[in-house]
């Protein structure tokens, strides 16, 4: 008994934790909310996980407006439990965006360009240019995956610079490993 009461305290497991297997209604996105809105930043996460298991349409406004409240180590993880939000929530993402550091605006803008393709070769674009080497490296993976033609070479010169910078641009092109496949065999062998 004391084990579950010490877990219930600091894991925040409701008291009545059968609410969470009922149909969804006020009462449990409420208590689920609460969770959410803890200040430990391991059990909002998980709060905020079991919420877009249970309840993705409801609780993506939530969940997006506690990322304004988090840390941006957290606000990023958090987001990267949002599979796709629909376009309806890109307006509020790209305001996020702005007030957020270089890793966040860069899970931001992979999760924007995913699920809005109206003006993603504009977007693609301006983060090419950034002096963010985080936003480039995102540029050029949306570049290659989405197949945005027209700014193939552009990214292919981008990707060799990275590869030329500093640490920081180093460690930014990692995540563009998995899609070397999508360079020509002479483009791959003159990086």
């Amino acid at each position: 008994v004391t084990l579950i009461s010490s877990m219930r305290e600091k894991l925040y497991i409701p008291r009545n934790a059968d609410i969470m297997f009922r149909d969804p209604g006020p009462e449990v996105i409420e208590m689920m909310q609460q969770g959410l809105e803890n200040e430990d930043s391991d059990v909002s996460l998980s709060y905020a996980g079991a919420l877009l298991e249970a309840y993705p349409n409801e609780s993506l406004p939530m969940i997006l407006q506690r990322v304004r409240t988090l840390d941006h180590k957290t606000a990023d993880q958090m987001l990267r439990l949002i599979s796709l939000p629909g376009p309806e929530h890109v307006p509020e993402l790209e305001s996020l965006m702005q007030k957020s550091d270089a890793h966040l605006r860069a899970t931001i803008l992979d999760i924007v360009l995913a699920v809005d393709a109206s003006d993603r070769e504009n977007k693609i674009r301006m983060a090419l240019d950034s002096d963010n080497p985080r936003l480039v490296a995102s540029a050029i993976h949306a570049t290659y995956i989405y197949a945005v033609n027209g700014l193939v070479a552009d990214a292919y010169l981008h990707w060799k610079r990275l590869l030329q910078g500093d640490i920081n641009h180093l460690m930014a092109s990692l995540r563009l490993l998995p899609i070397v496949s999508h360079l020509d065999l002479s483009k791959r062998h003159s990086m």
